[in-house]
């Protein structure tokens, strides 16, 4: 995925790009995007016509956050990445310990996701007695498909196609009576904003009906970006924020709709909420250089063509201009090169057992 900001540690990029059908990268290739931040993953910032079409509905695959490094648009096969040293993964394993993984679904699969639970299938003495990815995309569940059969996996679970609100509630449709010992929510619950803005709030409770007793969640997001950098945050950061709301701001008034994250506590709160205890979270802080904050502004430029107004328009193409000079400026004074700020964070919970309190350990 190309990332807005590199991992702290070292991350295994995760192209967004290769989440998405042949078709659908040819927009992205031919239109002037570039992809959003997010710490040691990286999606693309805001949603626009073209991301909208190429990202499957509710797949979280449209890399945000966490396992990202600095990269600019390529051709689709060069995103393509072992799972290898993926950080968060790691840390969803290290948490895992010797639990065994059981049925395992990915709710919101993409190639990058399914790559490491076919680590897991095909592990020494594995503990998955099956799998099942969901995408509501059709052409996402062929790509999914595909890498399934050339993985080795496809014997031992399934692709579906559907998305989790037409599901709510919905006798016979998407794994209606089935439950899971372990639920992947790849940043997905931000993903839902592109597609059903008020859904957010419930999609957890929908995941966790499908949860065993005493199974477990896993959840991957990107905290969101402070308006202004906070105490204790490299001051020089600043312009990072700045960035992020100019983007934003040209997005919006190009007509398009903003990607959002939800920060770690709402997830918390969400899944305490579904009668799910949090057993566990790690944070990845993040980095951007300054070759990653231009791509974000870049983002913005793309929407300059797309504003009403020609006066504002060029106002605010003289503002990103500013913009780039300061990032360059604020990257150069860091001893790293890069400026440090926001974090990915991963979350466990398990399901409550009768007679277990909702608490966290």
């Amino acid at each position: 995925r190309p990332a807005f900001s590199c991992p702290v540690p070292p991350r295994c990029a995760r192209p967004t790009v290769a989440r998405y059908s042949r078709a659908s990268r040819m927009l992205l290739t031919l239109l002037p995007l570039i992809f959003a931040p997010t710490g040691v993953r990286s999606r693309p910032a805001a949603p626009t016509i073209a991301v909208i079409l190429a990202r499957t509905l509710f797949s979280g695959k449209y890399t945000p956050g966490s396992r990202t490094t600095a990269m600019a648009m390529t051709t689709a096969t060069q995103f393509v990445k072992p799972v290898s040293g993926d950080a968060l993964f790691s840390s969803i394993e290290k948490t895992n310990g010797s639990r065994p993984w059981g049925r395992v679904l990915d709710s919101g699969t993409g190639v990058h996701s399914l790559r490491w639970i076919s680590s897991l299938v095909l592990a020494d003495g594995s503990s998955v007695s099956d799998w099942s990815a969901v995408t509501a995309d059709e052409a996402m569940r062929f790509s999914v498909q595909k890498e399934a059969d050339r993985l080795g996996i496809s014997d031992r679970g399934s692709v579906l196609i559907g998305n989790w609100q037409a599901a709510e509630g919905t006798p016979g449709s998407l794994c209606d009576g089935e439950t899971y010992d372990t639920i992947l929510a790849d940043y997905l619950v931000g993903s839902v904003d592109g597609f059903a803005p008020y859904f957010q709030d419930k999609i957890l409770g929908v995941l966790a009906s499908h949860l065993s007793p005493g199974g477990r969640m896993y959840v991957v997001g990107l905290q969101p970006l402070p308006d202004k950098v906070q105490q204790g945050d490299d001051p020089m950061a600043d312009v990072v924020c700045r960035v992020r709301a100019a983007r934003d701001a040209c997005i919006l008034l190009a007509g398009n709709r903003c990607y959002r994250e939800y920060p770690q506590d709402w997830i918390e709160r969400r899944l305490k909420e579904a009668d799910l205890r949090v057993v566990n979270s790690s944070r990845f802080p993040i980095l951007y250089s300054h070759g990653a904050i231009v791509r974000q502004i870049n983002v913005a430029r793309s929407k300059l063509a797309f504003f009403r107004d020609k006066d504002l328009a060029d106002s605010m193409g003289k503002t990103l201009d500013g913009l780039e000079e300061e990032s360059r400026e604020a990257t150069a004074s860091s001893p790293s090169g890069r400026l440090k700020l926001g974090f990915d964070y991963t979350i466990a919970a398990e399901a409550i057992l009768d007679g277990d309190s909702k608490c966290s350990n």
